[in-house]
């Protein structure tokens, strides 16, 4: 599929988690129901530019959720409903130990990623 350079992860991270510091429980088809209206949103919400136009918006914060749950950071579970894709919808839950990294400010580093 392709390399994510890390600075478009963090991009992602840094908008779930703004999000997930407001509301700690969420459905990954907030960014995913298959619509241009919420994939551009993200885009906005993430800051992509034109020039960020090559990554999929929807499969950063997919890519994110993966790589914050192996941290511990958040937490996932399916759901029994489908996404345009076919595939379950997920939850993903801040977890305690994610309230704490966020109210200590903890700056997130994250990897570049190969799928």
């Amino acid at each position: 599929m392709g390399m994510f350079h890390r600075s478009m992860i963090k991009k992602a991270g840094d908008y779930l988690l703004s999000i997930l510091d407001a509301e700690p429980t969420i459905r990954y088809s907030r960014f995913y129901d298959g619509t241009k209206k919420v994939a551009s949103a993200i885009r906005k919400g993430m800051k992509l530019t034109d020039i960020d136009d090559f990554y999929s918006a929807e499969i950063l914060i997919d890519v994110t959720v993966e790589l914050l749950q192996e941290k511990g950071v958040v937490e996932t579970s399916d759901l029994a409903a489908e996404l345009p894709d076919g595939c379950n919808d997920y939850q993903i839950k801040l977890t305690p130990k994610g309230r704490r990294l966020l109210n200590a400010g903890v700056n997130f580093r994250y990897p570049h990623v190969e799928l």
